[in-house]
């Protein structure tokens, strides 16, 4: 009797019994003496990343492991507190890395192996290239104008950058939905998509998941990513925060309840914020008082910068310096300009209003 044959006879008469599946690691680093890798995998259902393994590095610095695969996730593989490499593995597969410490202590790596983990890798640097060419020759032209607050000029290139913008995303849409398909990657790079300009593009990433593979946990965690955006819109109650202002002094948003308040994300770097200060400043002298506020959250942004921003373009209204981005997550802030407009209740009624849109709503309400 062959008994090689047993497992696949097993298999095709007891469908339930499989044989595990597995994917691996190895790889060398070069550079420096490490003892151990740490090896994390991503809890889908709380975002977190819990230690899965301990990888042993030899003394000529080759170290390999192999583990269990189920269905796609992402792992996170830590050199040290500081430096660790993100993976994305869709299918049982072998993984090769190899981590380079150079003389001024950085460290490079490179993998092969990975499809999922080569688009991790490339995507950030494919949308760049977009947002360049789509983009490059009116930044320049825009920074020119904004220094010189040549208002018609402003005007005219933001009418440019808007008819553009709708051929950038029907092309990253592409890049996302059809190039990158079906990956764990898609989680990891989820926050490249700011989903205030780019819902259509999260609805079909979703959407794709849900019809081909709706069993998965990741497609479980996208499509509650996508249901907590979607619930942050219009007619919902605007999150609490509080932060401080360039004096020290520590503001809450419910400390402005019982006006209607205008609260400006941006940043002292984004050219379309700075191009748009001097209309908010127009709007702001003519509207503001007891029933109507504006509060700005600086975003990403280097302190010192952001207050020079602040005298530079004479910004009357409260400025908090949101330091670690908490805010800006809570309202799934991903790009600049932004903005969410409350009433009096704390209530959201609008976002991403232009200066000239809000000037209407307030001639209505006020």
């Amino acid at each position: 009797m062959n008994y090689k044959l047993i497992p696949a006879v097993l298999a095709l008469i007891l469908p339930g019994i499989t044989c595990a599946q597995t994917w691996e690691i190895t790889g060398r680093i070069e550079g420096t003496a490490i003892e151990n890798l740490q090896l994390r995998e991503l809890d889908l259902a709380t975002g977190e990343y819990h230690p899965l393994a301990t990888v042993p590095v030899q003394a000529d610095g080759r170290f390999d492991w192999q583990g269990k695969w189920s269905e796609p996730t992402l792992y996170r593989l830590e050199v040290d507190s500081t430096s660790m490499i993100t993976l994305a593995i869709d299918q049982p597969e072998a993984v090769t890395i190899t981590i380079t410490e150079t003389a001024n202590a950085a460290r490079t790596s490179s993998i092969t192996g990975s499809r999922g983990t080569t688009w991790l890798r490339t995507f950030p640097g494919k949308l760049q290239q977009l947002l360049g060419h789509h983009f490059g020759a009116l930044k320049g032209q825009m920074e020119a104008a904004v220094a010189k607050k040549d208002k018609e000029r402003i005007a005219e290139l933001e009418e440019k950058i808007a008819q553009q913008f709708p051929l950038f995303t029907a092309d990253l849409k592409s890049l996302v939905v059809d190039s990158l398909g079906i990956t764990a990657a898609v989680y990891g790079l989820w926050d490249y998509i700011d989903p205030n300009k780019g819902m259509d593009i999260l609805d079909a990433v979703v959407a794709q998941f849900q019809k081909q593979h709706p069993s998965w946990e990741v497609t479980r965690a996208l499509s509650r990513k996508l249901s907590a955006i979607k619930g942050l819109g219009p007619g919902v109650a605007a999150p609490d925060f509080q932060l401080s202002d360039r004096q020290g002094k520590v503001r809450a948003l419910s400390d402005y309840r019982g006006q209607y308040l205008f609260v400006d994300f941006w940043a002292s770097w984004c050219l379309a914020c700075r191009a748009e200060n001097p209309r908010l400043v127009e709007l702001y002298q003519a509207f503001a008082g007891d029933r109507f506020a504006m509060l700005g959250v600086g975003i990403k942004d280097e302190k010192s910068a952001w207050s020079k921003a602040i005298e530079k373009d004479r910004l009357p209204w409260p400025q908090l310096l949101d330091k670690d981005n908490r805010v800006a997550e809570l309202y799934f802030i991903q790009s600049l300009p932004q903005n969410v407009f409350i009433d009096p209740d704390g209530t959201i009624l609008a976002r991403n209003l232009n200066a000239a849109e809000l000037a209407e709503l307030l001639k209505d309400l006020l």
